[in-house]
């Protein structure tokens, strides 16, 4: 179980967001999983712990951003649908 004190993870957490915006891989895969493995290593987190609680993140990630995005389409065409049509150009 990776029963952790708040404290470790707010170190954790914002270097690995750091290390995981250098262009290496995409959204940081592989990176978090590893970065999680070689950071909690010391304090008897197992690799495997380590690299599960880094694919829940993603999937959080992966279905946060899902959800925004469909909000802002669904916005997007609301506004579409609520705009009134384009006057005509005015005749010369």
């Amino acid at each position: 179980s990776a029963d952790l004190p708040l404290s470790l993870w707010f170190w954790v957490v914002p270097l690995l967001a750091l290390a995981m915006v250098v262009p290496f891989t995409i959204n940081g895969v592989g990176v978090r999983e590893g970065g999680l493995a070689w950071l909690l290593a010391p304090h008897g987190i197992s690799g495997e712990t380590a690299a599960a609680v880094g694919v829940l993140w993603l999937g959080t990630t992966v279905i946060c951003g899902g959800l925004g995005g469909v909000l802002c389409l669904l916005d997007l065409l609301d506004r579409s649908a609520s705009r009134p049509p384009a006057a005509a150009p005015p005749a010369s």
